[in-house]
């Protein structure tokens, strides 16, 4: 895995976790705030990205 597709994927861990995070403190624990309101979109975001850029089997492989 080449050093772009690492920085890649960690950022897209960290908007996952995040934003899974934040739907958890607005859902569960009753945070106030329209930040934790949007939480789902980064998560889902995250999401949408690691199908496109690395489960997909529509993409090109990567050498």
């Amino acid at each position: 895995m080449t050093t772009r597709r690492q920085v890649a994927l960690g950022f897209y861990l960290i908007l996952i976790v995040g934003g899974g995070w934040a739907t958890f403190e607005w859902l569960v624990n009753g945070g106030k705030g329209i930040a934790l309101k949007l939480g789902a979109f980064p998560a889902l975001f995250g999401l949408y990205l690691v199908w496109e850029d690395f489960l997909s089997p529509n993409r090109e492989k990567a050498s």
